[in-house]
């Protein structure tokens, strides 16, 4: 059954090159393959191995690879003119819905096996719902691959945990009891005579990075398949935003606010931790900021994703003895049904590989997404930019042993564990016209750690905006 597809927010990535790398002139020349790829948290290494393998492939071809932190408005930019040179692109953003009517059906593509396997199987699990999109034509077709399939939640520095004897928290009471001894130890920083290890570390330009706990905290208490049909967002839906104490109201949305609940134990302006937790500063704090110190031993802990790796890689370009970066698996949340422990949220639906219809090349192109469908490719996206690409190997689970990176065993192994996965794609039009997600759109932590605003606060918050606008939001999407 063919079904929409749509893409949300990517959280901010850093950006620290743009380039060219070229072996044939930019002009649409049939022999060279023109691709634009965003250039952020993951690096360029992949990319230039995706090219090389291409190329072994295809050794009378050439590739004319433009690496750019603006690949979002490059896309934008040139996708509708007649002119436009560029075969792929791989970026984020949701404005490539918008221009479906530009871009190559791919219906064909995901039919072609790969490593035995057809890509619409290969797609990660958590993105197969999502493969299709109605264009304004009316006519369904499969725009976009994914890119990756992000794991996110708590990061730890496992150096501090060894050199101090914390244990790493399986529970979330465990993780607010290790959060209190953090603070009553009040461990040195490595190297530093005044300053003290604080429990996190965070940073108020992206405080979505909190999401990727909480949404896996809410998984764990309701179920992804009551979060599933949570999002369907008909327009009998609004209650479904009531989480007051109401029999049948607001069942599945009340986790999400008992989920925010224990992360405000954690961050909350009035709570017994808020003012010891982390740095005043933090809110104040860039990535760079936050992720330096946090590198630097100021923290222990990080709410990210695994592409932190590689940020803070790239603009330290050597990361000290004393910072060993592992994913944590997050603490199951205090109630939650231990079978759904392996539940956990997917960062990446707002990410997309597209063909412009406009390419004189769609055969080349289709097998360039092809080479990112690979085994070989997802593993050298693990190896080179410390991640998953959104494709599944054919041969099952990753084998951890096959990896000698620290960090990236410690992500493949919650990629393992964690198999319940969800992200927050609905085929409804109001999610799809961008009226609907989890937040209807602003998130609550900036005023829960000010203090303007507790939790029942900021979800009565959330309530009055859904209930004033429901009926508005269902009439401009024909439900």
């Amino acid at each position: 059954m063919k079904k929409i597809h749509s893409i949300v927010a990517l959280p901010a990535l850093l950006a620290f090159s743009v380039g060219v790398l070229s072996g044939c002139s930019k002009k649409n020349d049939v022999n060279c393959l023109n691709i634009v790829c965003l250039d952020k948290g993951y690096g360029q290494e992949w990319i230039q191995e995706a090219v090389k393998i291409w190329k072994a492939q295809n050794p009378d071809k050439d590739v004319d690879l433009n690496l750019t932190a603006s690949a979002d408005s490059t896309f934008e930019g040139n996708i509708r003119e007649s002119d436009n040179y560029d075969d792929i692109y791989i970026s984020t953003g949701l404005g490539w819905r918008e221009v479906a009517e530009y871009l190559l059906p791919l219906d064909d593509l995901i039919e072609e096996e790969v490593d035995g396997v057809k890509i619409k199987d290969k797609v990660s699990v958590e993105y197969r719902n999502s493969l299709y999109l109605t264009n304004h034509s009316g006519e369904q077709h499969a725009y976009r691959l994914p890119w990756t399939a992000g794991v996110g939640g708590i990061l730890y520095n496992e150096y501090l945990f060894d050199k101090y004897g914390w244990s790493v928290p399986t529970t979330f009471d465990k993780l607010k009891d290790l959060c209190k001894q953090i603070i009553a130890e009040n461990r040195p920083v490595p190297g530093s005579k005044n300053k003290k290890v604080k429990p996190f570390i965070y940073t108020g330009d992206n405080t979505d990075y909190f999401d990727y706990a909480v949404y896996t905290w809410w998984a764990q208490l309701a179920g992804v398949d009551a979060i599933n049909e949570f999002k369907q967002y008909t327009r009998n839906s609004k209650n479904n935003f009531n989480v007051a104490n109401v029999p049948g109201v607001g069942e599945t949305y009340s986790k999400l606010k008992d989920a925010t609940g224990l992360w405000y134990e954690l961050f909350g302006h009035d709570s017994d931790l808020g003012a010891n937790i982390a740095a005043a500063s933090d809110m104040q704090a860039n990535n760079i900021d936050a992720q330096t110190r946090f590198m630097n031993g100021e923290g222990a802990m990080m709410f990210n994703g695994e592409w932190c790796y590689n940020e803070i890689f790239n603009y330290a370009g050597e990361l000290p003895a004393e910072f060993q970066l592992r994913m944590m698996p997050t603490p199951l949340a205090r109630g939650a049904d231990p079978a759904n422990a392996g539940c956990s949220y997917t960062i990446g639906e707002d990410q997309f590989v597209v063909i412009p219809k406009s390419t004189i090349k769609p055969d080349l192109a289709k097998s360039f997404l092809k080479v990112l469908a690979s085994d070989e490719m997802v593993k050298v996206f693990a190896n080179k930019a410390h991640g998953f690409l959104g494709f599944d190997l054919s041969t099952g689970p990753f084998n951890v042993d096959e990896f000698s990176d620290p960090f990236v065993k410690s992500i493949i192994e919650y990629k393992n564990n964690h198999t319940k996965r969800f992200t927050d794609f609905s085929n409804s039009p109001l999610y799809l016209n961008n009226k609907v997600d989890f937040w209807t759109h602003k998130r609550p932590f900036i005023e829960l750690i000010n203090g303007t605003e507790d939790v029942n606060k900021a979800f009565e918050t959330i309530w009055n905006n859904v209930n004033g606008n429901w009926d508005t939001w269902c009439n401009s999407v024909n439900i």
